[in-house]
């Protein structure tokens, strides 16, 4: 009887939160890739190879930077209206 209420943009921030959880396993998961790609190049010694590592390093950074500004963003969006409270 006693819930608390709810507020209108926690709706919102429960999906961000579901979109940014499956982004991280994405990411995870491609982290998890490049390090089993990255071992065999060494075992290899496979220049070549080590370039497209090297570049998809690259790619997951800027995916890190989107996963960090995203979690930024939503706490920042939740704290807003506490504060006019």
């Amino acid at each position: 009887m006693n819930q608390p209420l709810s507020h209108p943009l926690r709706s919102v921030f429960d999906e961000e939160m579901r979109r940014l959880r499956e982004s991280v396993m994405l990411m995870g998961e491609a982290v998890d890739a490049a390090i089993t790609r990255s071992v065999g190049v060494l075992i290899d010694r496979d220049v070549g190879a080590s370039r497209d590592v090297i570049e998809g390093d690259q790619r997951l950074n800027i995916l890190q930077r989107e996963v960090r500004n995203v979690c930024v963003t939503a706490i920042l969006a939740q704290a807003a209206p506490s504060r006019s409270i």
